[in-house]
């Protein structure tokens, strides 16, 4: 995000935790940019890296149309998902449940998507 702004582009962040609000406004500060709010219609690109396995189907399912209501009609979300194939997958004997609890953050949040979960969405 620092470097879209660092080259000029309109940047909105939007985030559910506190601290990863905070430390982002702490970022942004040099580049004086003030936090605004969006209409939820002029979005252009999304990007959510390493997020959406955190959270159950539902949620994610959920995310997604919220994502297809905001963005512009040609605009893009890029994302990554866990999967099978995933090189992070060989760490759960549990597919397609939250990881031990004794696994270290954030093994122990994956959830894995199989591709027919994604096709049913």
């Amino acid at each position: 995000m620092v470097v879209a702004l660092k080259l000029g582009y309109e940047v909105t962040a939007v985030d559910f935790v506190q601290h990863c609000i905070d430390d982002t406004k702490s970022r942004v500060e040099s580049i004086d940019k003030e936090a605004i709010y969006i209409s939820y219609t002029d979005i252009d690109v999304i990007v959510t890296w390493g997020v959406f396995f955190c959270n159950w189907k539902e949620k994610i399912v959920e995310f997604l149309k919220k994502a297809n209501r905001i963005l512009k009609s040609d605009g893009e979300m890029f994302c990554n998902f866990r999967t099978q194939r995933d090189d992070m997958y060989s760490h759960s004997e549990n597919y397609g449940k939250f990881i031990e609890e004794n696994q270290s953050a954030p093994e122990r949040y994956l959830y894995f998507t199989t591709k027919d979960d994604l096709e049913k969405w």
